[in-house]
């Protein structure tokens, strides 16, 4: 092994060939029943739900077959975790969805807020009606980032509040599936 894994053994730190072998040289996977293509990102089979979770609205996003890429599903108007995590069941049965990935809304300083509680409940009723796993990524900023990217697309402010959350859940998403690496452990039932 060499002395760069030594000094910064973290995936996210190296290069896309030093990845794949750092992955190969701990058992192949970062986490077990997992498999790691020729890309080095680990996958698993069916699709992956990716979800915005705000006071209003949850924003939905899903992957592809292959976990490659997300995109952007419905908004959610919230009314309760029991009545939304039905809705996201019955939507994820519908596409044949295996794991789920909420967005916590971490404070500046790393800690969870009202809203991040708010998030995790929702992950926590997703494995508990499902016994799928539900992983927990960072989303600070990502409603910045996806508005952003609408104005630049030439989207109008109503169509934007419309569709800013699906938005955000596909940065969510799409972060966890380019590096699934950086997000908590799965929280299995």
């Amino acid at each position: 092994m060499c002395s760069a894994y030594r000094r910064d053994p973290h995936p996210a730190s190296l290069k896309r060939t030093e990845t794949v072998r750092f992955l190969r040289a701990r058992s192949g996977s970062p986490w077990p029943g997992y498999t790691v293509p020729m890309d080095g990102q680990p996958r698993g089979s069916g699709r992956v739900i990716g979800l915005d979770v705000g006071t209003k609205t949850i924003g939905i996003a899903a992957s592809d077959p292959t976990r490659m890429l997300a995109s952007p599903v419905r908004t959610l108007g919230r009314r309760s975790v029991a009545r939304d995590s039905d809705e996201i069941v019955a939507l994820a049965q519908e596409l044949g969805a295996a794991e789920f990935v909420v967005g916590l809304p971490f404070e500046l300083d790393g800690s969870e807020a009202r809203s991040a509680r708010l998030a995790r409940q929702i992950g926590e009723a997703l494995v508990e009606r499902t016994g799928q796993p539900v992983h927990y990524v960072d989303e600070r900023f990502t409603s910045v980032d996806a508005e952003r990217q609408l104005i630049q697309a030439g989207m109008r402010r109503a169509k934007r509040k419309a569709v800013i959350d699906q938005a955000a859940a596909v940065i969510i998403l799409q972060s966890f599936l380019d590096h699934p690496e950086l997000a908590e452990r799965p929280a299995d039932a």
